[in-house]
């Protein structure tokens, strides 16, 4: 049987969807196991998951309820600012800390959320198969639709065009940092 490794994000929604995923394949005769900061496991319900702590030192005990809390109510650009550093360091720190677990536990394959992208930057640092799961709106790019976390429905005019392109440069300036994350580890890890 194969032995997955779980990446998502720390919210609720996602380790929901991810977690009934796990659960058939520990159903199917599959270990599981879910990667991330200690804080998250008192999130996961089934308890056959088995949990990998990472990020002792750069998230301890007590740092996830602050972020969980920014994340809710950003409230003004500088906190979504800081949202997004949130985001960029738990992806930083799965990168960092997660290829020798994996390599440890023996993972066969890993299972990413789409809003976390250290689970197919490692699965790919180890040449490990990996599928990638839209848990929220797909992050997938087209020009002619808005991106999901903009507020304006489907529209095909010019002007509508435009407004995609122009909230999609000022989504990318913002997500920045994170970017600069991601392209940094996938130099570390050598992703191809």
């Amino acid at each position: 049987m194969e032995g997955f490794a779980i990446f998502a994000p720390p919210f609720s929604s996602h380790i929901r969807a991810l977690e009934a995923l796990a659960s058939q394949l520990i159903d199917s005769g599959h270990t599981v196991f879910w990667i991330h900061q200690v804080e998250v496991q008192q999130f996961l319900e089934d308890q056959r998951i088995k949990f990998q702590a990472v990020g002792a030192v750069s998230h301890p005990p007590g740092s996830l309820a602050f972020m969980l809390a920014r994340a809710a109510n950003p409230g003004t650009v500088s906190g979504l600012r800081r949202v997004i550093a949130d985001i960029a360091a738990n992806t930083d720190m799965l990168c960092r800390q997660s290829p020798d677990i994996l390599k440890k536990l023996g993972i066969t394959a890993v299972i990413a959320d789409q809003m976390e992208a250290a689970g197919g930057l490692v699965a790919q640092s180890l040449h490990l198969p990996y599928v990638s799961v839209a848990c929220a709106l797909p992050v997938n790019r087209e020009l002619a639709i808005p991106l999901p976390v903009m507020h304006w429905s489907y529209a095909s005019s010019k002007l509508a065009l435009e407004l995609n392109k122009t909230s999609s440069q000022v989504y990318d300036w913002l997500m920045k940092p994170h970017a600069s994350v991601i392209a940094e580890h996938s130099k570390i890890l050598d992703c191809h």
